[in-house]
């Protein structure tokens, strides 16, 4: 008997997959489809997934297995009974236990069988691309040998700049990636050619002079380097980003990164354009500033006597749609970074926020009937840091429930009415020394507790005694230091 699959289970970009578990040293092989395997089926299972695990790591080319039928079946009559069921069962089973390692297989002619009377085969087709010669059962080692030397390679190179100081390191991860690869322009050239090809990391590192890459595989490096390393700030990382490079009147895709350093600031470098005869070598482009420009049209910066613009248009989109604008905001030239994104709404906690730039203005409870409030001196959201400094107007105002207040040292200005009618206010915490009459709005601290104890910085006790009672706290309340 035969059986040929014509299609099966996708499973994203199992190479990519592959690439990235083997360069950050995690395993995402998992055996909950194993689990429901018994009997011949289990046998089989465990014969086969050693065998896909080789030949992913270029361990093994054929894609041709011949197990020992005796030790999967009983005898010929289970085998012609079982087989075919069993074949779809754990091929099947090892695509969602071993997706990433499979990323060579060719799911669309997927795979055929045969057995005799002692003996039994079974063939997976392999993808054109990963073809030893052009035989569609046998794999080019040449991707997991490759693979796993770049992971070695890349850890070499990390732990040799462990001891320099982050921007001594982020030089010299700029200065290897140029050192170990030339720009590929037969490749660049090709109107065909995606982003996204998972190998360009590998080809950075390989240690084969043949296998260059383009502007993809630059900033992949940088950033894969960056990602594994531990820097004495650790505001310090690097990402990816995609969209128009434009010189002069021309322009087209390209891929570079932004990096954020210590200060919080992010920089441009396009380490492929820092490589020997590019337009920016060798450093006009690493950790640059702007000279003109925003997120929205690009930044324009200057190199070898040209205006080079970055801009953040994709085929999927504005970079800074897809990543959020703060994640795309870039230091000019001057060493500032004077734009600020549209704000943005959270709940972090138990409070609602207005995030804008680097600042948080708290708008109101998650929940009115609280009775315990703290507003924080900063809130984190989606790995960002922000200082919490303001209250909005009547954020708070009429919560019954409320008895118990800290407002953290970064506020600045409360709103007016922000905690008006809150009756049964009486323990108010204020860590913060930046209030001022202009700051705090009319009517901030209205109708609460008659007898409210308020807890304030030692050198302001007299003036904001003054302050407050005079935005609404009440004259026979406790201040106290």
């Amino acid at each position: 008997g035969s059986f040929s699959a014509e299609t099966a289970k996708e499973t994203g970009d199992p190479a990519a997959g592959y690439i990235h578990d083997l360069m950050y040293h995690v395993s995402r092989r998992g055996d909950t489809a194993s689990a429901q395997l018994e009997g011949s089926a289990r046998r089989l299972y465990d014969y086969l997934r050693p065998l896909i695990i080789k030949i992913a790591a270029g361990q093994r080319n054929s894609t041709v297995f011949s197990p020992d039928a005796a030790e999967i079946y009983a005898g010929y009559s289970e085998m012609s009974s079982q087989v075919a069921e069993d074949v779809d069962t754990v091929i099947n089973a090892l695509m969602l236990d071993l997706p990433y390692d499979l990323y060579w297989f060719d799911k669309v002619t997927g795979w055929s069988w045969s057995y005799g009377w002692d003996s039994l085969e079974i063939s997976l087709n392999v993808a054109e691309a990963y073809r030893k010669n052009g035989d569609p059962l046998a794999v080019n080692p040449k991707y997991g040998k490759a693979a796993r030397k770049a992971a070695d390679n890349a850890a070499d190179i990390v732990s040799a700049h462990a001891g320099e100081d982050d921007g001594t390191k982020l030089m010299s991860y700029k200065n290897e990636i140029c050192n170990l690869v030339s720009y590929n322009y037969d490749a660049a050239y090709n109107p065909s050619m995606p982003y996204g090809d998972p190998w360009q990391l590998v080809w950075v590192f390989d240690g084969d002079s043949g296998t260059n890459v383009v502007c993809e595989g630059y900033s992949k490096a940088f950033q894969y380097l960056c990602d594994l390393s531990t820097f004495q700030s650790k505001k310090v990382k690097a990402i990816c980003v995609n969209g128009l490079m434009v010189v002069g009147g021309g322009g087209g895709r390209h891929m570079w990164n932004i990096v954020t350093l210590g200060n919080g600031l992010r920089y441009l470098v396009d380490v492929t354009n820092c490589d020997a005869g590019m337009i920016g070598a060798p450093n006009a482009l690493f950790l640059a500033g702007y000279s003109s420009g925003d997120y929205k049209s690009g930044y324009t910066y200057y190199a070898g006597g040209s205006a080079i613009t970055y801009i953040y248009e994709t085929e999927y989109g504005n970079m800074a749609t897809l990543l959020g604008v703060d994640e795309v905001l870039m230091v000019n030239a001057n060493g500032e970074q004077p734009e600020t994104g549209p704000a943005q709404s959270a709940a972090i906690g138990g409070l609602k926020y207005k995030l804008s730039g680097s600042s948080a203005t708290v708008t109101g409870p998650k929940s009115k009937s609280a009775a315990k409030l703290t507003i924080p001196a900063t809130v984190k959201y989606k790995g960002k840091s922000y200082k919490v400094t303001a209250v909005k107007a009547r954020a708070f105002k009429g919560m019954k429930q409320l008895t118990s207040l800290v407002i953290g040292k970064n506020v600045k200005s409360i709103g007016k009415s922000a905690f008006a009618g809150c009756a049964a206010l009486k323990t108010i915490t204020i860590k913060t020394s930046k209030l001022t009459a202009k700051t705090v709005g009319a009517n901030a601290f209205k109708d609460i507790a008659k007898k409210a104890t308020v807890k304030v910085p030692a050198k302001k006790l007299k003036a904001y005694r003054t302050l407050l009672v005079k935005r609404g706290v009440p004259k026979t309340a406790k201040f106290k230091k």
